[in-house]
Formats: structure tokens, C-alpha cells, sequence
């Protein structure tokens, strides 16, 4: 979520990530979920989140030219003329999950 807010310019905070991840993570766990705000266990999981970063980056070559494939699902739903038929939205789900 850091990296894509950053490719999409829609920053999101760095703290806001690990915090609502852990919260997430740790919603069954009370406690575990209040460890996130010591300075130590936040700082762990900053330097996690920076590191799987730079493994992302290194992995795709640093390459963001990102192609979505929204607008040519479109034009083939229109020109084989789907409308709002279960295929189309099928095809629309796919695209959202992959």
C-alpha cells in the first residue's frame, strides 16, 4: 500500500500503513494490538515495510510504467457489445482481484 500510494500519487503516510496493518492483523489480540505504539516494535515494522520496499522496487527493475488493463476491457465489452451482461462483469471482478 506505501509503494502504490506513491505510484499513483495518493501518499499515504508510512505510519498510517503500520498502524492500521498491525490493528488489522492483531484485532482478535488487544494487547498486541497497543504494542504497536512502543517505539521499538513501530520502528521494526517501519524498517520491514522499507526493506519488502526496496526488495519490490530492485524485483520490477524500478520499472513503474504500469499498463491497466481497464480501458481495453472496456472497449472490448463495448465493441462485442456485453453491456452489463455476467461475462462483462466477471471479466470486470477478474481484473479487480488479479
Amino acid at each position: 500500500m506505501f509503494l502504490a500510494g506513491k505510484v499513483e500519487e495518493t501518499t499515504v503516510l508510512l505510519r498510517d500503513v503500520i498502524v492500521v496493518a498491525h490493528s488489522i492483523i492483531h484485532k482478535k489480540d488487544p494487547v498486541s494490538a497497543e504494542r504497536i505504539k512502543q517505539w521499538k516494535t513501530y520502528r521494526e515494522k517501519e524498517e520491514l515495510i522499507l526493506l519488502a520496499e526496496r526488495l519490490l522496487l530492485s524485483t520490477i527493475g524500478f520499472d513503474f510504467n504500469i499498463i491497466h488493463p481497464y480501458k481495453p476491457l472496456v472497449t472490448a465489452i463495448k465493441s462485442l457489445k456485453f453491456g452489463q451482461s455476467e461475462l462483462a462483469k466477471v471479466a470486470w471482478n477478474t481484473l479487480n482481484d488479479w
